[in-house]
């Protein structure tokens, strides 16, 4: 996506119809994978605090053990590298939408640092109280709303109805293909002729 960078005009409105195919499987992939992860942590835990607690630092009456430290390594290493990925790839498709700035830049440290309190928040309340489930909750909503801010911004950007004076680009490397191929050097504003 960075080539549209290079674009001044450019914006998700104006993606020629294949890329806005292709980030709408990938949005809604995205967010179907989301719903999964929080059903995995709703049958967990419950969604509740007391399910929380329970769930990383045991219960002895029903028999649910504390997660131990190899437990929770298991957990957070696979997050601790695909959750920054995830939202850097969401966070840069955010960046392709005509908000502010400042509301560019809220949304990029609400959801990295709610990601990093989530990571942060099992160990937490393992280790130190289970008053920390709250913070792991909290954490988690705050999350979850920037994810879903980040993940439909794009979505409804891209259907909107484009004005009439927009262009329409087609990808720049399918364009710059065209123009080698008839001689212009192609052009990266060149109108998709499909709508």
């Amino acid at each position: 996506m960075t080539q549209y960078y290079r674009m001044p005009s450019f914006s998700l409105r104006a993606a020629s119809l294949s890329t806005k195919v292709l980030l709408t499987c990938f949005l809604l992939s995205t967010l179907a994978g989301y719903v999964v992860a929080l059903l995995y942590f709703h049958d967990r835990t419950g969604l509740q605090i007391e399910g929380i607690q329970r769930y990383y630092q045991g219960d002895e009456e029903k028999m649910v053990f504390a997660k131990t430290r190899t437990e929770l390594i298991a957990s957070t290493h696979p997050h601790a590298f695909s959750m920054p990925m995830l939202l850097f790839i969401l966070c840069h498709l955010a960046a392709l939408c005509r908000i502010s700035e400042r509301l560019k830049c809220g949304l990029y440290l609400t959801c990295f640092g709610s990601a990093a309190c989530v990571l942060a928040g099992p160990w937490l309340t393992t280790y130190y109280s289970a008053a920390n489930a709250w913070f792991l909750a909290a954490s988690g909503w705050v999350l979850t709303i920037s994810f879903l801010a980040v993940t439909l911004l794009p979505l409804v950007e891209m259907w909107l109805p484009r004005r009439a004076d927009e262009p329409v680009f087609a990808h720049p490397a399918s364009s710059a293909l065209r123009g080698a191929a008839d001689g212009s050097g192609g052009d990266e504003s060149e109108s998709d002729a499909e709508e």
